[in-house]
């Protein structure tokens, strides 16, 4: 790899885990939860009704960034409702928890989540192994031992600490963003980011459009 395109890879990769502010506020209507096992969760000894996990769905509305078409988006939040509308605050990165939430959230996003697109349990266990990394006080991350439980969701909660026990390397190859509201469920969303080749090639690209202005210019 050339050393231009492995310092775009790095600052991908720093990019990942940094938290900025990323725009406008953006309209969320949600529209569909992805993961129709139900359960109940348990942290710090506080169960849960029963609810559903598994990734949402949503429209948008107002500064959309790169999500004309609709956003799709997990909870990170487990003490609020989701509301059928809100105006959410969109941070970058994941700035916003710890160093290791940071690594577990790059590995488990990494490896499985598309894998957590083959079905409704998938959905959930994604769902569940994230709400494990965010609110586990301490190690193993397993869905069965410390202060965060949750019963099976029709068998998503056995893969979902089946994922945790083996959470692999960090490939770099999301950008994630925080959706942040008073009134509803805080969310986290990804983007995927460009190969290294793609940006060099745009770079190249917008480099040469420049230069035939300049010629036009001198012309």
């Amino acid at each position: 790899m050339s050393i231009r395109l492995r310092s775009l890879a790095i600052v991908s990769a720093v990019a990942l885990l940094s938290g900025t502010a990323a725009a406008a506020p953006i309209e969320l209507t949600y529209t569909n939860n992805l993961g129709n096992p139900t359960g109940r969760i348990t942290n710090d000894s506080t169960r849960s009704p029963t609810i559903r996990a598994g990734e949402f769905q949503f429209n948008t509305a107002g500064d959309t960034l790169y999500w004309d078409d609709g956003l799709s988006a997990f909870c990170i939040e487990i003490d609020m409702t989701l509301a059928g509308t809100a105006e959410y605050e969109i941070v970058s990165g994941l700035g916003s928890f710890t160093a290791s939430q940071q690594m577990h959230i790059a590995a488990l996003f990494s490896n499985y989540y598309a894998a957590s697109k083959d079905s409704d349990i998938a959905s959930a266990a994604f769902q569940l192994a994230l709400w494990e990394i965010l609110n586990e006080d301490g190690d193993p991350l397993d869905l069965t031992h410390g202060s965060f439980h949750a019963t099976t969701f029709g068998g998503a909660a056995s893969l979902a600490n089946s994922w945790l026990a083996d959470l692999g390397e960090v490939s770099g190859e999301y950008e994630f963003y925080v959706f942040i509201s008073p009134n509803s469920q805080n969310l986290l969303a990804v983007r995927a980011v460009p190969e290294p080749a793609a940006l060099a090639l745009l770079g190249a690209g917008l480099l040469g459009a420049a230069l035939v202005r300049r010629r036009r210019r001198v012309a």
